[in-house]
């Protein structure tokens, strides 16, 4: 997983937590989880279209 393509997921994910919750959030070390349950507080799925397909999940 590079970097480059992950961080704009969170920074958008903490910039929305803060907009709308007033809640300001420091992520943790990303991980490539290997099955589907989302077992976070607070997840946020983002689907993909286009040349590549499928989803992220920021939890």
């Amino acid at each position: 997983m590079k970097a480059e393509y992950i961080n704009p997921f969170l920074n958008g994910t903490i910039n929305v937590l803060k907009t709308m919750t007033s809640v300001t959030s420091v992520p943790g070390k990303s991980y490539v989880k290997k099955n589907k349950l989302s077992t976070g507080d607070i997840s946020e799925v983002i689907g993909l279209t286009g040349a590549k397909q499928g989803s992220v999940v920021v939890s």
